[in-house]
Formats: structure tokens, sequence, C-alpha cells
């Protein structure tokens, strides 16, 4: 019951997928329990607004009982969703005194289902949120999968760059040399790259310089969706069904293709100038 209480709480703060603290208000069930608690034969009396703040406070005596004390009997049919509600709104009154704003507002929860501790507190505490919230260790693991992303891609558009560049004749070993050209083009204290990764990735990086080369020809009044196109006209080459290019694969390169064109067209208009 608690934690449904808790889950309709941050829940109600979300509009369009944004995720406002500040606007949180209670659910039907925990205002229901509200109601249910606040009589005259209760050792207290609160009045909870809309937004979760409480107007009275308990007073000590009261915040330090457990919720077998207020009075409810072990057997009452009601117990289950009255210690729901007590707890509940000891939460909602709790104030810490290190932070300004109430620990009600900085209650989240990650938006990983398989997430084994899915609460947590926002360290600061902002008017909205627009990605969707995840707890301190998948923060950290996003970040991680976004950083491998960025350099995968910065990987895949050096190679790109110098895999025409290559001729046989004076270079055997094309991984070889175009690993040579990446290790100097990126910082000394980057990752060194071997051969063996550019022979790993060969394929990608001459589907994407394909893309790019195809990208003037596309035709929005003749074709489909560029992305769509693209990856047609790459997958007609192929006489290997493992090799196709799945749409997850065109729409997950788009940006970096776009990138690399815009270079090529910076670099054309600069030779010509």
């Amino acid at each position: 019951m608690v934690r449904r209480h808790v889950d309709e709480w941050i829940s109600s703060g979300y509009r369009d997928g944004i995720e406002t603290p500040l606007s949180r208000t209670l659910g039907r069930d925990l205002l229901a329990e509200l109601d249910f608690l606040d009589r005259e034969d209760r050792p207290f009396s609160v009045t909870v607004s809309p937004d979760g703040s409480v107007a009275g406070r308990f007073s000590r005596r009261h915040m330090l009982l457990p919720p077998e004390s207020i009075g409810v009997p072990m057997a009452h049919k009601k117990w289950d969703a009255e210690t729901a509600a007590y707890i509940m709104l000891l939460f909602l009154n709790y104030e810490d005194p290190k932070h300004r704003v109430a620990l009600r507002h900085r209650l989240a929860k990650c938006s990983l289902a398989n997430c084994a501790s899915p609460y947590f507190y926002w360290e600061r505490l902002y008017p909205h949120y627009e990605r969707p919230a995840l707890c301190p260790h998948h923060r950290k693991q996003a970040a991680g999968n976004r950083a491998r992303k960025d350099e995968r891609e910065e990987l895949l558009a050096l190679a790109v760059k110098f895999w025409p560049q290559w001729t046989e004749r004076k270079h055997p070993n094309r991984a070889r040399w175009v690993a040579k050209k990446m290790n100097a083009a990126r910082n000394a204290t980057e990752r060194h790259i071997q051969p063996k990764w550019v022979s790993r990735n060969k394929q990608e990086i001459e589907d994407i310089l394909l893309a790019v080369m195809l990208w003037p020809q596309w035709r929005p009044t003749e074709h489909h969706g560029r992305s769509e196109w693209l990856k047609a006209q790459i997958n007609a080459g192929k006489d290997n069904d493992l090799l196709y290019r799945k749409p997850q694969w065109i729409k997950a390169r788009m940006n970096l293709i776009e990138k690399l064109v815009a270079a090529k067209g910076k670099e054309q208009d600069h030779a010509k100038g």
C-alpha cells in the first residue's frame, strides 16, 4: 500500500513525458484514507493540501510513535490501509534540515522496470526533467553507454574518412594503414586502435561510406523516406542475408551519416574556393 501511494504521488508529477516534482498531487486512494483517519477519536489530526504540503504538524510525541500506537486494533479490517496512510503522512510531513526543499518533492523513481532499487532522491531539484528518471546506478550506466556510443561514432567517422584514401600499391595491408591514420588523427592519450578493429568493422565502414555517396541521389518526389531508401540501396548489393542492414541500424547511424555528408560538402566547397 505504501509503495502504491508513493508511486501515485510520483506519477502525478508527469505531464506529456516531462516530470515536474513540484506539481505532484495526492492520489485518490490516499485521500480516501485521510478522510477516514481525520476523525475526532484519532490521536492526531492533519490537513494535507493537494500539493502534498502538510498544514498541521504532528506533535513530537506522535512523530515518534509506531503505527500500532495510534489506537487502531490489530484485528481492524482497515489496519494495512491505515498504516500505509499513516506512514505516507509521516513522509509528506518530513523536512530534511540539510535541504530547503521537502523530501516529498525530491523523491524519484527509476524509469527502468527491472531496477532492483528504484527509489532515490534527486541531489538537486529542478523545475522539470525532460529525460526519464534514472537511479544513480543506471544513470552512471547510461553515461557510460553514451560515452562508448560517442567513441564508436568518432572511430567510424575517422575510418570512413581514411578508407577510400588507401592504395594497395603503397600499403598492402589496408586495415593496418587505416588504423595508423586513425591513431595519428586522435589524441595520444586516447585508446590506441588496432588493425583488427578496422577489420572487424570493415562491413559497417563500407556501408556508411556507401550511404554518404548515395545521399545526394535521394529524391523526395521519387522515393520514400530517405532512411528507408538508403537501407534498400545498401542491402541491394548484398548476396548474404546475414549482412542485410535492418531499420534499427540505419536509424542509429543517420546522425553520423548526416555529419559526414555535411563535412564532405564543406571539403568540396573549400576545394572549389
